[in-house]
């Protein structure tokens, strides 16, 4: 997705998170943060999901958990055979969000 049109910045992040899909065939997998904002995150996944779907994630953010339910904007497929999935939070509650904007201040001072 294009960056110019973000309305949240996001940093590069590798942090393990766990994926559960909400209604619909059930998936529940592990996989790794490419990035991560106050608006959404990106991860590679090997399920395939589609545009639309609403997820419940939780990201290891040592020592924090960070929760959130989240749709699917994007998806690419990767030349590795795994998928790029890009989501926008839709339900991020406040210490969750306090969360990732410190996760963001400290990438910053660094």
């Amino acid at each position: 997705m294009d960056k110019e049109l973000r309305r949240f910045p996001r940093i590069s992040s590798q942090h393990a998170v766990l994926v559960k899909r909400l209604g619909g065939a059930e998936i529940e997998e592990f996989a790794a943060t490419t990035t991560v904002g106050l608006g959404g995150c990106g991860f590679t996944s090997d399920e395939r999901l589609s545009i639309g779907e609403v997820l419940e994630i939780l990201i290891s953010a040592r020592p924090e958990v960070i929760s959130a339910k989240a749709r699917v904007v994007y998806t690419q497929l990767l030349p590795s055979g795994k998928q790029e999935i890009g989501v926008e939070f839709i339900g991020l509650p406040e210490i969750d969000r306090e969360k990732i904007q410190l996760l963001l201040e400290v990438t910053e001072t660094k």
